[in-house]
């Protein structure tokens, strides 16, 4: 069983871990980094249902919701603290492209929910 942590022992684990791979030529690997944080057992099985990789995961997403610059390019690469604006700015297209797309197909299915289900979107008056 992996070594427990509250979500703020774990943040400084990963962040002290990631301020030593600053920039693109130097990330940290996925299990690299189960592995110092939670031990080698820990990244048995390798899969996105790995609790100490999900554990790592969530940490990453709070951290960047606090505005630390923790980037990953999609490449299997791994992570790592932005180490200039190019970076940062290439991790935010990526990052983001996803969202956009998701955001483009809610609007197209408001749409056709708004046709499918007219009287239901009405605003009722009082």
């Amino acid at each position: 069983m992996p070594p427990r942590f509250t979500d703020d022992q774990l943040d400084v684990e990963v962040l002290f871990l990631l301020r030593q791979h600053r920039g693109r030529k130097n990330p940290i690997g996925r299990w690299e980094m189960v592995a110092k944080i939670y031990g080698p057992q820990a990244c048995e099985p390798r899969s996105d249902d790995n609790f100490a990789d999900r554990q790592i995961r969530e940490s990453v997403a709070r951290l960047r919701r606090q505005g630390v610059l923790i980037c990953d390019m999609g490449d299997g690469k791994g992570r790592f603290l932005a180490a200039t604006l190019e970076e940062y700015a290439g991790f935010k297209a990526y990052f983001g492209s996803a969202a956009f797309e998701k955001i483009e197909t809610i609007h197209a299915m408001d749409r056709a929910a708004a046709e499918a289900f007219p009287s239901e979107l009405q605003p009722r008056l009082l």
